[in-house]
């Protein structure tokens, strides 16, 4: 059995591979770019988006569960409607709102122990 002859290149297929090649350049920049700027943060010690947002959620999910007629059942609201106008299932952000809460009343009461036994 004889190899198959290879097909001389097109225009489109030099085209394409031109493409290609600076989509790959690009993407290499990018990394470069975006490695460097996590370490200039890191190094500054300046929080990014993702630090902020777990951050808020944190004293969200904090103030939820210490106070929920006044500060709970408000963000729940809140985050099950913004989230359900993202696509996610209304009832399944609920439950995953009211764990996180139920984790924290379990360490704020874990803690609250803690502190009594040792006062």
């Amino acid at each position: 059995m004889r190899p198959a002859k290879e097909m001389p290149m097109s225009i489109e297929d030099n085209a394409d591979r031109h493409y290609a090649n600076r989509y790959r350049a690009r993407l290499r920049r990018q990394r470069s770019y975006q490695a460097d700027y996590r370490e200039k943060l890191k190094m500054s010690r300046t929080p990014d988006r993702e630090d902020m947002a777990a951050c808020l959620l944190r004293l969200v999910v904090r103030n939820s569960a210490r106070d929920w007629e006044h500060h709970g059942a408000n963000w729940e609201r809140v985050l099950v409607k913004h989230l359900s106008e993202r696509g996610f299932d209304m009832q399944a952000t609920s439950e995953a709102f009211r764990g996180m809460l139920d984790r924290e009343v379990l360490r704020l009461r874990a803690k609250a122990d803690r502190e009594q036994s040792d006062g």
